[in-house]
């Protein structure tokens, strides 16, 4: 598991999280500004840019601890690191493999980047 230090890696399937100090982007579009704790359950990204694009996925998905979405609505991404309901505002994208402490340790607003793994 990754130590808790100004860079940290968490290991996703179908893409990879690095939190860090700079700016951010999500899922490549350098959209996402910052992160924020919503619940105690996820971490929304605060997406004051364009919607990420999902028109295209099926809507209604009921996530675990781990699982990484879209929310609908806003087209904004976030990762769950609690349970939530099932919701037919959301779309499945990925599921963090390792190192999801880091992230739910984080009681602060914090920057972070998506990235998609080959």
């Amino acid at each position: 598991m990754p130590k808790r230090t100004s860079t940290s890696w968490i290991s996703c399937y179908q893409c990879r999280w690095r939190q860090n100090g700079g700016r951010t982007g999500v899922l490549d579009s350098g959209a996402a500004e910052a992160f924020c704790d919503l619940s105690g359950i996820e971490k929304p990204a605060r997406n004051d840019g364009a919607p990420f694009s999902i028109s295209d996925e099926d809507p209604g998905y009921d996530p675990v601890t781990g699982e990484m979405v879209i929310y609908r609505p806003w087209g904004s991404f976030t990762i769950f690191y609690g349970d939530f309901r099932h919701s037919n505002e959301l779309v499945p994208l990925g599921v963090v493999e390792s190192g999801l402490e880091v992230l739910s340790g984080e009681e602060d607003d914090f920057t972070g980047t998506i990235e998609f793994m080959e």
